[in-house]
């Protein structure tokens, strides 16, 4: 009887253990997930587009792009870019955008790159853990994926098919 009543003791004890750490953990994982904002969800980034075409700029001016972006959650979004300062230059400030409003992302292109490169990707980081990263892709007129898989169709015609021996 003595040894019984120990094992229910510690059967108890257990359990009212477990049930404390569990409560432990749950209200840790909350303050973890938003340490500065409470029980707000997360920012929620919408791009309308990640890719734009643009006309043939002049030579020698930066072509700039915008790309609007809509913060749908509930916590500031933050946005960097994910340029290398020792190979692509200096990186633009982050960009902030408050909750339930826009902003835009700026890509900025030297003119002759575009030119000779036909079109230009740069990539962004996010705090959104949805969408912690993107590509922004600037195209001249005339040299997206449906001209490319025209040429592509064209050329499927124009090649000569080998005699079969």
């Amino acid at each position: 009887m003595n040894r019984s009543f120990l094992v229910v003791k510690g059967v108890v004890l257990a359990a009212a253990l477990l049930l404390v750490i569990s409560f432990g953990l749950r209200a840790a994982v909350e303050v973890v997930s938003h340490p500065q904002t409470g029980n707000e969800g997360p920012p929620v980034a919408i791009l309308e587009s990640l890719e734009r075409e643009i006309a043939t700029p002049a030579v020698g001016k930066p072509v700039r792009v915008e790309f609007p972006v809509f913060n749908a959650g509930e916590r500031r979004l933050v946005i960097r870019s994910l340029r290398q300062p020792c190979c692509d230059g200096p990186a633009p400030e982050p960009t902030f955008v408050a909750p339930g409003k826009s902003g835009k992302l700026i890509v900025e292109i030297d003119a002759q790159s575009l030119l000779k490169r036909g079109q230009h990707t740069e990539g962004f980081g996010t705090n959104d853990p949805r969408l912690p990263e993107f590509w922004l892709t600037v195209r001249l007129t005339g040299t997206g994926p449906a001209t490319a898989a025209a040429a592509a169709a064209s050329s499927d015609r124009s090649v000569l098919k080998r005699p079969s021996r």
